[in-house]
């Protein structure tokens, strides 16, 4: 954890590693993102909890090495997979999905069958919201992606369906 603040306050050389590689503990940033939903739900709404600033933590660092572009498209995708099924990360969500960097018109249609198919993996309501969230975000109608704006209807009739089905 110490390193990514390191490298996060410019102390220390920017490099990207997965959440794996970095003394966290998952369970913790699970339980404080669980408690934000189960609270949400509840009153529109949380508290603070201990565990918020290991998340946020989390989530700015990978803020911070996808603004300056060290997250191959391939990582990226993958970090969002580990992020929002594994971690539950709502900050990440908020924070992340604005880089549509990694997104292309071209490779809609497989973008979003790999998103839509972490469905399956999701563990827990507060898990599938999130990735709910990040779709209806990323896919929005207009929105500035890396080779042009996407619009809904550059997606297949299936994709199209199943994306017009979450919101």
């Amino acid at each position: 954890m110490n390193d990514i603040e390191e490298m996060t306050s410019h102390i220390a050389e920017l490099i990207f590693v997965f959440p794996y590689d970095i003394e966290i503990d998952r369970e913790k940033i699970v339980e404080y993102n669980r408690f934000k939903y189960a609270e949400f739900q509840k009153t529109s709404s949380f508290g603070e909890h201990p565990y918020e600033d290991l998340d946020l933590t989390l989530t700015d660092y990978y803020w911070i090495c996808s603004i300056n572009n060290i997250i191959s498209k391939n990582d990226f995708f993958t970090l969002v997979k580990i992020m929002i099924v594994e971690y539950e990360s709502e900050s990440f969500v908020s924070m992340l999905s604005d880089e549509s960097q990694y997104f292309s018109i071209k490779s809609c249609n497989e973008a979003f069958d790999f998103l839509y198919g972490l469905f399956p993996l999701c563990k827990s309501d507060n898990a599938r919201s999130n990735l709910r969230v990040y779709l209806e975000w990323i896919f929005e109608d207009g929105f500035k992606w890396s080779d042009g704006i996407f619009r809904i209807d550059m997606l297949n009739e299936k994709n199209k369906s199943l994306f017009l089905g979450l919101t």
